[in-house]
Formats: structure tokens, sequence, C-alpha cells
């Protein structure tokens, strides 16, 4: 079967404040900046993650943002000790430190920027 890769779409009312996010707290690197085109958009990547974000339209209801109903994005990394040390070293908070959740994985929370969705 062919490889296929996965690139998710985000949609943001402020791109500027969702690319200080990723790029600054999650480490991401931008490799497509047009946020200054007539439809502006941003590419981001970290590894083999790829995200692409276009300003958002409309607000949405935020009851349908979060699980069980929405859509709830995790990011797989090797040290998630290293991970929680970078992300409050860029002054960033964790909302819950550490859990355990479907399929043994650990994670933690830090949220988004309250500017970057319409929740």
């Amino acid at each position: 079967m062919p490889e296929a890769s996965l690139r998710i779409e985000l949609f943001s009312p402020d791109l500027d404040a969702l690319l200080a996010f990723y790029v600054d707290v999650l480490r991401f690197t931008a490799i497509r900046d047009e946020r200054h085109n007539a439809v502006p958009y941003l590419g981001l990547r970290r590894g083999a993650v790829h995200i692409g974000v276009v300003r958002g339209w409309a607000p949405t209801d935020p009851e349908l943002r979060f699980p069980p109903q929405g859509v709830e994005l995790v990011l797989e990394v090797d040290d998630l000790d290293d991970e929680r040390a970078a992300i409050r070293a860029a002054g960033w908070e964790l909302s819950r430190t550490s859990s355990s959740g479907p399929g043994g994985y650990t994670t933690s929370d830090c949220g988004t920027p309250p500017a970057t969705s319409y929740a």
C-alpha cells in the first residue's frame, strides 16, 4: 500500500497569536507564512506533523470543540518530561500536568491561547 501522511487544518481568528504559540511554545517551524495574502495561510511542521492554518470566518460553538464530540490534537513526543520543561520555559502553563489516557498514554495538556480560537 502506498505511504500517506497527515496534515490537519486549523481555523483561527488570530493567525499571529497561533503562530507565536506553535513556534515559541510547541517548537514548530513555519514552512509557509502567507498571513498577508488575500486568503491568509500558515504552514507549520514539527517532524512528521504538518498543520495548515486558515483564518476562521465564523464563530464556533464551544460545546462542539472538545471531546467527546470535538477533536483533541495530541502531539506525541519521545521525552514528555523534556517537552513539559520546554513548554514551561516558554512561559506557558500546563493545564493538566499528567494523566493516563486511553491506550495507556501519559499526557499533559497545555491548551491554546484564547485568541486563537472562537471558543
